[in-house]
């Protein structure tokens, strides 16, 4: 980590729009700095040397380096207006005036600390930061959806969830009838899950070893149940 001890140089930008109070609005405005110097050129116009007074709203504010007020007028798009940065040290914020200056003034100036290379170089896009690492992705495959009836209330039967199957989805079509759920046969009426009226039960990061039988008994006759699985 290295703590920011210079301002880096921002190529020319157009400038967007003469804005309110002596500011521009450019594209890249999150790059400017309260008490940075800049220069603004256009066509036909002196160069003004100017700093920023803050940045709000995707506008940067200026003033001239003893505080007055400047006249922009002359630096917008008709006259294809630019503002740039030279390289410059860092503004140097008294002990006394760092907690107005971050969280009131200037909230662009607030402490930050930058990752650098072995040579002290800044992370950027043309030196960008190594990473290694491994991905793996599995194939996606469609799920599978059966539905089956249930001819009587309270009477016990099963289906099967297949061995490659990674997840799987049960539910009552009926949302006003409950179903008790086992994984052994003869046990929905002894030792069994509820699932309650409108829920669903469901089960995924499976690795199983052999096809799963689920055994099911519904409160009320004649119900559909609806499955789904992932392989």
């Amino acid at each position: 980590m290295a703590l920011e001890k210079i301002w880096q140089a921002i190529p020319a930008s157009p400038i967007l729009e003469i804005g309110p109070a002596a500011s521009v609005r450019v594209a890249n405005f999150g790059l400017f700095r309260t008490e940075m110097q800049v220069i603004l050129k256009a066509n036909g116009q002196e160069n003004l040397t100017l700093k920023v007074r803050r940045v709000q709203n995707g506008f940067v504010y200026l003033s001239t380096i003893d505080n007055a007020i400047p006249n922009l007028s002359a630096y917008g798009t008709s006259n294809s207006g630019t503002i740039e940065v030279t390289e410059q040290e860092r503004k140097i914020i008294t002990f006394e005036d760092q907690d107005g200056d971050r969280y009131e003034r200037a909230p662009t100036n607030a402490d930050r600390q930058v990752l650098v290379d072995r040579a002290g170089e800044f992370y950027t896009r043309d030196n960008p930061l190594p990473i290694e690492g491994t991905i793996r992705t599995e194939p996606v495959t469609m799920p599978v959806v059966i539905n089956f009836s249930v001819e009587n209330a309270n009477e016990e039967v099963s289906f099967t969830i297949p061995r490659i199957a990674k997840s799987y989805l049960f539910k009552v079509r009926n949302a006003d009838c409950r179903l008790f759920v086992s994984y052994l046969v003869g046990q929905t009426n002894t030792n069994y899950i509820t699932l309650e009226r409108g829920c669903f039960f469901k089960e995924s990061g499976l690795s199983l070893t052999a096809d799963l039988n689920i055994y099911i008994r519904t409160s009320k006759p004649n119900q559909i149940i609806e499955i789904q699985y992932w392989m």
